[in-house]
């Protein structure tokens, strides 16, 4: 197991709520941020994921977590920029 960390600054383009047909209560929480001309899917919870809107600009920062065969940006904190003066907010 390896233990990674990650900081991504960009605008949030789409914002999801994953739900399962198998199991009615669980939710999933993405958002998808242009950054350097990439789109990246982060993992967020839910508490995080009522905070943010599309076309915020966020910083964010969390962990690499392998999930099955692939791995997953898991968001552990963000900072958001005020448009009036680009300072965190």
């Amino acid at each position: 197991m390896f233990d990674c960390k990650f900081q991504v600054d960009g605008v949030i383009k789409e914002l999801r709520e994953l739900k399962s047909q198998k199991n009615k209560e669980w939710r999933g929480y993405r958002c998808r941020v242009a950054t350097l001309g990439a789109m990246i899917e982060l993992v967020l919870t839910h508490e995080q994921f009522k905070k943010l809107g599309e076309g915020h600009h966020i910083d964010f920062v969390g962990e690499i977590e392998q999930q099955g065969e692939y791995q997953q940006l898991v968001v552990r904190s963000m900072r958001a920029y005020n448009d009036d003066d680009k300072k965190a907010a």
